[in-house]
């Protein structure tokens, strides 16, 4: 995962503690349940996406500026909905 994670980094697709993060995060909970951790990650790092788009476009701060959402937010959702919902007795 780590290794995967620094490609994504070298491509400029997300950030090196999100990666870090998430890798830290998969330690925790079972093998079986690391595929329900990325989903949820991915479906709750969409919402986010969304909801801090639009409310740049709401404020109509400067357009051209981009600026990275902050991932960290979806992975901790993402895995500890995983870790307060399933059975993981060794937490």
């Amino acid at each position: 995962m780590l290794g995967g994670g620094l490609i994504l980094y070298k491509l400029i697709w997300i950030g090196a503690g999100d990666i870090k993060y998430a890798v830290i995060l998969s330690l925790t909970i079972p093998f079986d349940d690391l595929l329900l951790a990325y989903i949820l990650t991915a479906f709750s790092g969409g919402i986010l996406a969304v909801t801090y788009l639009m409310s740049k476009k709401l404020i109509r701060e400067n357009a051209r500026y981009q600026e990275g959402i902050p991932y960290g937010i979806a992975i901790s959702i993402g895995f500890y909905l995983v870790i307060l919902t399933q059975s993981t007795p060794h937490i």
